[in-house]
């Protein structure tokens, strides 16, 4: 009961995480910062912005769907 539980909780967590940090189409995840670091430019406020929130974004998604995995696991080991 308490492993079933326990799967449970963090696969809603993790849905949570997946839902609210997936990338969304209005951030533009196209590099930019690091292909103006590749030729010599210098990067802008916005661009190093954008490049951290995409950083954090897709940090924030993994996470989200590793805790699916691991409350999946959970379940399937309390059969």
């Amino acid at each position: 009961m308490t492993l079933n539980f326990t799967g449970l909780s963090l696969n809603i967590l993790g849905t949570a995480l997946v839902w609210k940090f997936g990338i969304p189409a209005t951030v533009k995840s196209d590099g930019s910062f690091r292909i103006t670091k590749v030729l010599g430019g210098e990067p802008t406020p916005e661009m190093k912005k954008t490049d951290r929130q995409v950083t954090i974004y897709r940090g924030l998604s993994n996470l989200g769907m590793l805790l699916l995995l691991v409350g999946f696991i959970l379940q399937a080991v309390a059969l």
